[in-house]
Formats: C-alpha cells, sequence, structure tokens
C-alpha cells in the first residue's frame, strides 16, 4: 500500500489481507487495527489521511483489494469489513472518473487471513494478461 503511493513505475497493485480499515472510519472499536503497528501512519490523524489514502495515487492503474471474513475478529475491529467495503466505494467513484472502473475489484475470501489458495487463484486471474 505504501508503495502503490509513492512509486509511479508500479503497473498494478495487489492488497492481500492488509489492512483496509481506516482510523477514522463510524463505529471504530479499538484497538482493532492498532495492533498492527507497522501499518499505522504515524501524524498522519490530525491531517486526515489514513490508509486508504495510499490507494488513491495508483489509479486507474489495476488494483485487486483482498480481503478475509475473518478478520474482522480477533486481527481488526468488527468493522474492519464495512469500513473497508465503504472506503472502497469511495475509491470506485474515482477509478469510474478517471476510466479505470474495471482495474479495481474488490474480493472478500472465507478464510481466514492469509494468502490461501483460493487468494492465490484470483491474484493469478487478476495479474493475468487479458
Amino acid at each position: 500500500m505504501l508503495l502503490a503511493a509513492v512509486d509511479d513505475r508500479l503497473a498494478a497493485a495487489v492488497v492481500s489481507m492488509g489492512n483496509s480499515e481506516n482510523f477514522a472510519c463510524a463505529n471504530f472499536n479499538p484497538p482493532g487495527s492498532t495492533d498492527d503497528a507497522e501499518q499505522n501512519l504515524l501524524g498522519s490523524g490530525p491531517l486526515g489521511f489514513d490508509r486508504w489514502d495510499l490507494l488513491y495515487p495508483l489509479a486507474p492503474k489495476p488494483l485487486l483489494v483482498e480481503v478475509s471474513a475473518h478478520d474482522f475478529f480477533g486481527t481488526y475491529s468488527p468493522a474492519y469489513l464495512t469500513s473497508g467495503a465503504e472506503e472502497f466505494a469511495k475509491l470506485k467513484t474515482i477509478y469510474e472518473k478517471l476510466g479505470g472502473a474495471g482495474r479495481l475489484r474488490w474480493r472478500e475470501t472465507p478464510l481466514p487471513h492469509g494468502l490461501s489458495y483460493d487468494s492465490r487463484r484470483e491474484l493469478y486471474s487478476f495479474s493475468a494478461p487479458g
């Protein structure tokens, strides 16, 4: 997610089980995503900058966001999926305005957090030239 924001050489990106929950969302319930310190953007709160903001500079290049339905319990906060879906919808609007609606995909797996077989298949399918 960090590279998507700063490296214009990227042709596409996949966020697979990354923390796609913003702190600045309705009903945020700590500790939630605060326990993933490597994904916290220190000092960004007062600036109004959050995790999903990292993905906007990539638009309209291809982007797949894969999440686990299990991450709302024990990994991230209970609002993890709803917060992510709300933020995805905002990003989708930008992709549509830039003519890249077909290049953005959200996928939820019922399997636990990790790069499982079904997630790898989706990644390969997304990455295949078409």
